[in-house]
């Protein structure tokens, strides 16, 4: 876990173990989040009626860490088992999708055969144009092609909360 290359808080590389977890294979859309609101009255998030995130196949933004922490309890009761944000350990292990010792799942670059592999914006990685992997912003999920673990958008796109 962690890379010298990243934030002071990232350093250095060390080993961590998790226990065995699951994590949903997209990041939740609006239109999950919307159900949620719907049937709990949950207030929107900052910028749910800013055009550009309106999308249904977009990934919610705005999000508060309360907020995810409600909506995980609404799944649970939903999907009948418990669903929690996992933690930055787990998280991190399941973006590596089983490799370690580089920067991405896929290698050391943000492209390969010059395809970019996640959606991201000029200042987060080496992107001279933040248009170049075809989006302006943010994209829908599953517009990338999947880590090893077959997770989508765990690299790029928009951030993700983690219970610690």
């Amino acid at each position: 876990m962690g890379t010298q290359l990243g934030h002071e808080d990232e350093r250095p590389p060390h080993r961590v173990f998790v226990d065995r977890f699951e994590l949903g294979v997209c990041p939740v859309t609006r239109a999950e989040y919307e159900c949620f609101m719907d049937a709990t009255r949950h207030e929107p998030p900052r910028d749910w009626s800013h055009p550009p995130f309106a999308q249904a196949d977009l990934p919610v933004v705005g999000v508060s860490w309360i907020d995810a922490v409600a909506y995980c309890a609404w799944r649970s009761e939903q999907d009948g088992r418990p669903v929690r944000l996992p933690t930055e350990a787990e998280w991190e292990f399941a973006a590596r999708g089983g490799k370690t010792g580089q920067m991405f799942p896929w290698g050391e670059t943000f492209r390969v055969n010059g395809k970019y592999m996640a959606n991201t914006f000029e200042g987060q990685f080496p992107v001279k144009d933040n248009a170049a992997d075809g989006f302006e912003g943010i994209s829908p999920v599953a517009q990338f092609p999947p880590n090893p673990y077959g997770l989508y958008d765990i690299a790029g796109n928009v951030w993700e909360w983690c219970s610690d």
